[in-house]
């Protein structure tokens, strides 16, 4: 980080039998490390099982050459901070290959070193005033926090002879909010015979932080039941809040009132473990008729 440098001057003089004195203004000027580092995403956002993209630049502000750079970058490691787990979790993994550009052009492939809760680049030499950029990807593992408003702050230090104290650059990435919704579908009894009855099940499960809002369900039966009862979390809906024609099942209709939402899914972390479990939101919709 640059440090700003403040100096006054003072002088004395005499004239006659008199002595005075004056002082300058301040003047300031500005201690440039010589290297400097900076750390940003591909994106603000991630996603369970997603991927991150991050790129780090490091420039030489030296008049000569500077080698063996060393990054090194913790994957977003944190703590629990509970006194049954002393230990830290990696929410990020890294994922190969990397990409060195040095002066903004393509220079080669970079591998760091992967241990368990960080990696460590080495640059081996970037030329005088000039800039080289890191680009690497990692993917979002089972330690990501998802509920909402969970982000995950990378920091990545970098390391040099030339200078009297490492440097750091970080940056965070907020967990995206939304919902996934995902459905099921059953029916039953297997085998079922023309002239029994049967049931339609639909489980709709939401793995997202965020509840679904204005779900629609559409579904076409082959062979198509005479008549249908239809049900929302077991409770039964009223003929006008569903549409039944030629077969095609609509909940709700489009002229219904009726709001069909799938909550949010619930996520808990195991202090021991550090594992992250997600409990869906789920809503059901059963259909009855006759075959």
């Amino acid at each position: 980080m640059p440090v700003p440098i403040y100096n006054t001057a003072s002088l004395t003089f005499e004239f006659g039998s008199q002595k005075k004195s004056a002082s300058s203004n301040i003047a300031m000027t500005t201690l440039q490390e010589a290297l400097s580092i900076t750390k940003s995403s591909l994106g603000e956002s991630y996603n369970e099982n997603g991927e991150i993209t991050f790129m780090i630049s490091v420039t030489n502000n030296y008049t000569e050459s500077v080698k063996n750079i060393k990054i090194t970058d913790d994957l977003g490691s944190y703590s629990l901070n509970s006194n049954l787990c002393n230990k830290s979790f990696t929410p990020l993994s890294y994922v190969e290959p990397s990409f060195l550009y040095l002066g903004g052009t393509f220079f080669s492939n970079i591998e760091p070193k992967v241990l368990q809760e960080k990696i460590v680049f080495t640059v081996p030499t970037i030329p005088a005033k000039s800039n080289a950029l890191i680009i690497y990807r990692t993917s979002v593992n089972e330690f990501a926090p998802l509920g909402r408003g969970s982000r995950i702050t990378s920091n990545a230090t970098l390391s040099s002879k030339i200078l009297t104290h490492s440097l750091n650059a970080s940056v965070s990435v907020t967990v995206k909010d939304q919902a996934d919704v995902r459905i099921i579908k059953n029916m039953s009894p297997n085998p079922v015979l023309p002239g029994e009855k049967i049931t339609y099940s639909f489980s709709l499960y939401n793995y997202g932080n965020t509840e679904a809002k204005n779900v629609v369900l559409n579904d076409t039966f082959i062979p198509s039941p005479e008549v249908i009862n239809v049900y929302l979390n077991s409770t039964e809906l009223l003929v006008e809040d569903f549409s039944y024609i030629n077969g095609t099942l609509t909940v709700p209709s489009y002229d219904s009132k009726l709001d069909i939402s799938v909550p949010p899914a619930t996520f808990e972390q195991d202090n021991v473990t550090g594992n992250i479990s997600t409990t869906p939101g789920i809503v059901s919709i059963t259909v009855k008729g006759q075959i």
